[in-house]
């Protein structure tokens, strides 16, 4: 658990809160506006996280995340992978870099641009076709920049969310990645966490049921394939935590700390 500033090793940032989806269950809808960080507070943050004097760590974790699509943010998230990579060389630390994005903005000088800078990138797709276009929207334009990807040599994660509409088919979900994203590796599904969802509680455990026995119906299969699938549940339930989060730094696009990526502006619940 990191009790003290001196002990973290991984940092979230929210280059933005402007998206060009509208996903059903979105955490950071109500939060949606223009704003993008400001550079000055970024290199601060940059300055203080990737420090040899602060941390005994040898080894930290920079997430690019959605509070918007990053992409839209391109230069800032440019500068994060630049300057992050001149701090860590210079303070003799290694750092990982990862990104996460919807996947509709993608284009092949991107792509080339992450790989060449060892950058692991996470596409937020739900998959099937029905269930894209239902839950976050433009499938084709996804699919196709997912086939580029591989094409290119830069191999996706695909994380997915699992509402009501899908949970009986995650097998489906990943026997279309077996056949149709050959060299994908690692799969992320996740329950959706929303009060609009599951008004009820009974509705929720109900969801639970169902996805715990679909989920590792998908699993078995994913091990046969030679493909990780990955769950924040089933991760919490492989060892014992004393809390839920073992504690992150998270910079939203204000400039402010969040105590979650999740929690990206004071207008969320």
């Amino acid at each position: 658990i990191v009790l003290s500033p001196t002990k973290y090793t991984k940092l979230s940032i929210l280059p933005n809160l402007i998206c060009n989806f509208s996903c059903i269950y979105c955490y950071s809808a109500k939060g949606r506006s223009k704003e993008e960080i400001a550079q000055d507070k970024l290199q601060t943050m940059l300055n203080f996280f990737i420090d040899s004097k602060r941390t005994d760590a040898k080894e930290l974790t920079i997430f690019i995340s959605g509070g918007g699509e990053p992409i839209l943010s391109w230069g800032k998230v440019r500068f994060i992978v630049e300057y992050g990579r001149k701090k860590a060389d210079e303070q003799g630390l290694k750092l990982e870099l990862l990104l996460m994005t919807n996947g509709s903005m993608i284009t092949p000088d991107i792509v080339d641009y992450l790989k060449e800078r060892q950058v692991e990138v996470g596409i937020s797709f739900e998959i099937l076709p029905d269930i894209q276009q239902t839950q976050r929207g433009r499938y084709e334009q996804v699919k196709e920049n997912i086939l580029m990807m591989l094409d290119r040599g830069l191999v996706p994660s695909l994380s997915s969310v699992i509402t009501s509409q899908n949970v009986y088919r995650m097998v489906e979900m990943v026997q279309t990645v077996i056949h149709e994203y050959p060299g994908i590796r690692h799969l992320n599904f996740d329950p959706a966490m929303s009060n609009e969802l599951f008004p009820e509680p009974f509705m929720l455990d109900s969801f639970y049921q169902r996805f715990a026995d679909y989920f590792f119906r998908a699993k078995k299969i994913c091990g046969a394939s030679q493909i990780t699938l990955d769950c924040n549940v089933v991760r919490h339930a492989e060892k014992l935590f004393p809390r839920y989060c073992q504690g992150k730094l998270c910079m939203v696009p204000n400039g402010d700390i969040s105590i979650c990526h999740t929690v990206s502006s004071p207008k969320e619940m």
